[in-house]
């Protein structure tokens, strides 16, 4: 198992996912989690760590592999609609990042957005 998938697994067990997918009232709000997922990658861009974003109000619990290797978030902008999945939002999003090294990096990702009780930001690099 990678660590990506290791990471999914911490954030999402720690949220309180599982069990059965919710509809209705527990679904995740797509403007919630448009503002939930900014809000984190603009942290990140101004060079706070996903720690940080746990003592922000409100708090949010963030699992990005790049962002905790060292890469520099320069850019960043959604790329497609984002998909109500039960309590979950799914958020196509186009990174522009530099390595340690100063290389620049795009990559096209998706992020898994929960947007309660506690907010998520978990990337998602699979099908």
């Amino acid at each position: 198992m990678n660590r990506s998938t290791v990471l999914l697994w911490a954030a999402l067990l720690a949220s309180g996912c599982g069990g059965s997918v919710p509809t209705g009232p527990d679904a995740a709000d797509p403007e919630v989690a448009r503002r939930i997922l900014n809000q984190a990658l603009d942290a990140w861009k101004t060079g706070k760590s996903p720690a940080d974003l746990t003592t922000d109000s409100p708090s949010i619990r963030v699992a990005d592999e790049d962002w905790l290797a060292g890469m520099r978030l320069v850019h960043h902008e959604s790329v497609g609609e984002v998909r109500v999945l039960g309590a979950t939002a799914r958020c196509p999003v186009r990174l522009s990042l530099r390595d340690p090294r100063g290389k620049a990096v795009k990559k096209d990702v998706l992020y898994l957005v929960g947007t309660g009780p506690t907010a998520s930001v978990i990337r998602h690099d699979g099908p």
